[in-house]
């Protein structure tokens, strides 16, 4: 069959229904989600409680995680029942945004929420995972009612708005508390919540914010504003393993939506950069300053991760006992481990402080392979259509994902119940109905049927479309199916 040169469809170039932005849905969406997760997991008195470990030493008796660990919260029910009747809500309505399923990312979902429920069977806990396990169906329900009604853009915007509202709520409660100080050797930013959450918060919203800036020119200032609000929020945290995750993220996620030739010039001047600096603290002797200035001021543990590298060798040997299906969706992390792990490290742990660690102990590696598996997957799939479409809404789905797998090498917060994993879930929802499995781009030949370009094929075709008219990712789809 010889190979022809092919222009692009009229088929292919489609108006930009999808991409509008439904302001009065996306606020009711942002004002739903940040009720539920505020309701569960925010408290306004956060800034007074949380005691900073340097100023006092762990308490036994002080431990109340253990004693949440057992028992339910009325809080955390209304939470996530309200977000599954909302995702219901949304499931008897349709949208010219509800798209078919596209890709296998729906699978992955399917096969680790089926998981998470057959943990039942061989849980070491019952009664902890009979409360965890309706608490993934609700959020898997609202995602997928919600994901029906709103594209990447909106969803982008939904995550800012959440993100905002929560760093927002947390200057204001730290300065009606008056523990608002900066300037103090010791102070972190809490707000309403763990700094460590809040600094995931602050790098969603500083993400969000700048791939917005690339749609929304008009709002340029007000989103300036707001992504220096959450730079210094994510400062003021300390959190090192969120900002360090961060700048890789945008750093990576910059060079794959760059010209071939600037990624090589971007490279190039990385490496020469580093490596004067490097050249500049051996001479004048500056590890040690460069290290404090590293740690934010947080200088203790430093060889150990923060006391992470102990924890993780102990969990090891947890892991090894049920090594293929784990102790159950939930089980591990019961009061008496938490006791245990707390006193011999004299810390209050909670949870592994790695995603990765985190899936082993819960659903073993069947799980671990399969939460892996997802976030590859999703990584892979929105990585080829940032590459063909140069929109940012994948871009957005790239760089969160990857935030998520780097920042989960050393905490676990992506795998949690909080609204952490919710963000990243829902970018992943919504990319199984936007992006094709193989090929990126399908186009009308000289009939009336459909062909699919190759790979190799798309990338060497140009488009050449009107600037006012926007080519659509996800298109017409053939007699056949596809």
């Amino acid at each position: 069959m010889s190979s022809t040169a092919i222009d692009p469809p009229k088929a292919t170039i489609v108006a930009s229904s999808r991409d509008t932005v439904n302001v009065p849905f996306v606020l009711l969406t942002i004002a739903i989600i940040a009720a539920c997760f505020a309701f569960y997991y925010q408290s306004w008195n956060a800034s007074k409680t949380l005691v900073p470990a340097e100023l006092v030493p762990y308490d036994v008796e002080a431990n109340k995680s253990a004693e949440y660990a057992e028992s339910g919260n009325i809080n955390a029910a209304i939470s996530f029942l309200g977000l599954a009747f909302a995702g219901a809500i949304c499931c008897l309505f349709k949208t010219e945004k509800t798209l078919p399923i596209r890709n296998f990312l729906i699978f992955l979902l399917a096969f680790q929420l089926f998981w998470i429920v057959a943990s039942l069977a061989w849980t070491t806990n019952l009664p902890v995972s009979i409360r965890r396990v309706p608490k993934e169906l609700c959020v898997a329900l609202s995602l997928y009612g919600f994901t029906r009604h709103l594209c990447l853009r909106e969803i982008g915007w939904v995550i800012f708005g959440v993100s905002t509202c929560f760093i927002t709520a947390g200057f204001f409660a730290e300065i009606y508390q008056g523990t608002f100080n900066p300037f103090w050797r010791y102070y972190r930013f809490i707000g309403t919540e763990h700094p460590n959450v809040l600094a995931v918060y602050a790098a969603l919203m500083i993400v969000t914010g700048l791939m917005q800036l690339k749609q929304d020119a008009q709002l340029r200032w007000l989103l300036w504003a707001m992504i220096l609000a959450g730079v210094a929020a994510l400062i003021l945290t300390k959190s090192r393993t969120t900002l360090l995750a961060l700048v890789a993220a945008l750093t990576i996620s910059g060079l794959l939506r760059a010209e071939p030739k600037w990624r090589m010039v971007g490279l190039i001047a990385g490496s020469f950069i580093i490596s004067m600096m490097g050249l500049a603290i051996s001479i004048f002797h500056l590890w040690d300053r460069i290290g404090v200035a590293a740690a934010m001021g947080r200088t203790e543990h430093l060889s150990s991760l923060t006391g992470r590298v102990p924890l993780w060798l102990e969990l090891l040997k947890h892991a090894a006992e049920r090594p293929w299906c784990g102790s159950g969706y939930g089980a591990f992390w019961d009061s008496k481990m938490i006791q245990r792990t707390s006193e011999i490290f004299l810390w209050e742990i909670t949870h592994a402080h790695s995603v990765f660690l985190e899936a082993l102990l819960n659903l073993g590696i069947v799980g671990l392979i399969a939460y892996s598996a997802l976030l590859l997957s999703t990584l892979g799939i929105s990585a080829k259509a940032t590459l063909y479409t140069r929109r940012p809404e994948f871009q957005l789905v790239f760089t969160v994902t990857l935030f998520a797998l780097i920042h989960g090498l050393a905490e676990a917060s992506f795998y949690s119940l909080g609204f952490e994993s919710y963000a990243l879930l829902f970018l992943i929802y919504r990319v199984s109905r936007e992006c094709p499995n193989f090929h990126p781009l399908q186009c009308d030949s000289t009939s009336t049927a459909h062909c699919a370009l190759s790979t190799a094929q798309c990338a060497s075709t140009k488009f050449n479309t009107p600037q006012s008219i926007k080519t659509e990712f996800d298109v017409i789809p053939t007699n056949d199916g596809r």
